[in-house]
């Protein structure tokens, strides 16, 4: 199943491909998506303009970057349209375009290139030789089209920044901002986890659907997105308590009605109280 669709205009001069949803086709699929990609790119014959429409949260590093080479090299005509959101990878992909459109209510973050990788100490070391070298490409192809300089776009990447459209444009990555438009950006309960800056909408509507006005899983999952930024669980539900100390009281006025038919979290929160205790027991009201 791909993450992408292609598809010819009754026109014959002109061509949309539809990017949404993750880049990449698995783990493990060592670049078959971009394999198929450019198959199916090639296959569109000698088109005079493209469109390519983007919603995505990022990916493969690797299929991605063929993918934003495939695009930069073709000769028709790209614009690119994001329509909801074009984080990581995909914001590369979206350089590819000669002109770049967002609408006012769409997103583009950027940030350093990251991989997961099995085996000895020299493996690592080599998958991070590589990382440096994908991010001095990518760091080429963002200069490329915003102008800005490799050491701001180096400071910019590093600190895994989030651009609204009007953002995005004053720095160079989107060329028009356009009229706000209703679609779900595409970012999920994994991104969440997994980026640390982004915005508290994204964050909060990625876990809608357990409930992302209840502060039982704003509480959660505030506290598991500091742990993947490197912090301990009690330093995370330090900070946490330290800066919304309401939100932390309603948790706990949840867990004592809760508790009786949630023992497993009634624990689990009881070891996050022994971890934290000197800290919130001044804070907070114990039950």
């Amino acid at each position: 199943m791909h993450y992408y669709t292609i598809r010819n205009r009754a026109d014959g001069r002109s061509a949309e491909i539809l990017l949404y949803g993750q880049i990449g086709t698995g783990p493990l699929s060592e670049g078959t998506g971009a394999k198929q990609f450019a198959q199916d790119l090639k296959a569109l014959g000698n088109i005079e303009s493209l469109t390519v429409r983007i919603n995505s949260p990022g990916g493969s590093v690797f299929e991605g970057t063929a993918i934003y080479s495939q695009l930069r090299t073709h000769k028709a005509r790209k614009t690119v349209y994001v329509d909801g959101i074009a984080a990581s990878i995909a914001s590369l992909i979206a350089m590819a375009g000669d002109k770049v459109v967002m609408p006012g209510n769409s997103m583009m973050m950027i940030h350093d290139p990251s991989a997961l990788t099995v085996g000895t100490s020299g493996d690592m070391r080599k998958m991070a030789e590589a990382l440096d070298k994908i991010k001095v490409a990518m760091m080429e192809a963002y200069r490329e089209k915003t102008k800005l300089s490799t050491s701001e776009l180096s400071h910019l990447m590093s600190e895994e920044t989030w651009m609204t459209a009007e953002e995005a444009k004053q720095k160079g990555f989107c060329d028009e901002v356009t009229a706000p438009v209703q679609v779900t950006a595409c970012y999920g309960k994994a991104c969440a986890l997994q980026y640390r800056n982004a915005p508290q909408k994204l964050h909060r509507a990625a876990f809608a659907e357990t409930g992302g006005t209840d502060p039982r899983t704003l509480f959660d999952i505030e506290i598991d997105r500091l742990m993947c930024t490197g912090l301990s669980e009690g330093e995370a539900v330090r900070r946490v308590v330290r800066e919304n100390p309401k939100a932390h009281e309603q948790y706990l006025s949840f867990l004592k009605s809760a508790s009786a038919k949630d023992p497993i979290r009634w624990k689990a929160y009881q070891h996050y109280l022994s971890t934290t205790r000197n800290e919130l027991k001044r804070r907070t009201v114990w039950i």
